[in-house]
């Protein structure tokens, strides 16, 4: 459980530490979503607001996370 304890600390403070915030939706990445895909990251992204990550399972900080990480990537990109 550490480990899960470790990671949940990390994915909260890449959340809380992302700055400058920016509209996600008007990116290229959520234009290319599937609508399944974009009403899964919204729900996950309410939770996350509404009570942080302690209370998603496994599954779903994996799901989570490979949801953002093309968001990730596009920032990086535009560096």
């Amino acid at each position: 459980m550490k480990n899960g304890s470790s990671r949940l600390s990390r994915l909260e403070q890449s959340i809380r530490s992302a700055v400058p915030a920016y509209d996600w939706t008007a990116s290229p990445t959520y234009a290319q979503m599937s609508e399944e895909d974009r009403q899964r990251l919204h729900g996950y992204a309410e939770r996350c607001q509404a009570e942080g990550l302690a209370q998603f399972t496994i599954d779903e900080l994996n799901d989570f996370e490979l949801l953002v990480l093309p968001f990730a990537k596009e920032e990086e990109a535009d560096g």
